[in-house]
C-alpha cells in the first residue's frame, strides 16, 4: 500500500513541478517495493524533509494571490 501512495505522490509532485518531492517519493516507492525497512525509514525522512519546503512555497504563493 505504501508503494501505491508513494507512486501517487511522485506523479502529483511531478505534475506541479515539485521535482525534489517527486524524487524523494520515488525513493520511498523503491524502498517499499524492495521491502527494505531501513531504506524505507531513510527514504521516509528524506521525503518529509522535501515536503516541508514545498508546503511553505505553496503557502507563500497562496498568500500572494
Amino acid at each position: 500500500m505504501q508503494q501505491f501512495f508513494a507512486q501517487t505522490l511522485a506523479g502529483s509532485a511531478r505534475g506541479i513541478g515539485a521535482w525534489e518531492v517527486a524524487a524523494a517519493a520515488e525513493g520511498l516507492e523503491l524502498a517499499a517495493r524492495g521491502c527494505d525497512a531501513t531504506g524505507f525509514a531513510e527514504a521516509h525522512r528524506r521525503l518529509a524533509g522535501t515536503i516541508r519546503p514545498a508546503q511553505a512555497a505553496i503557502r507563500a504563493l497562496l498568500a500572494v494571490s
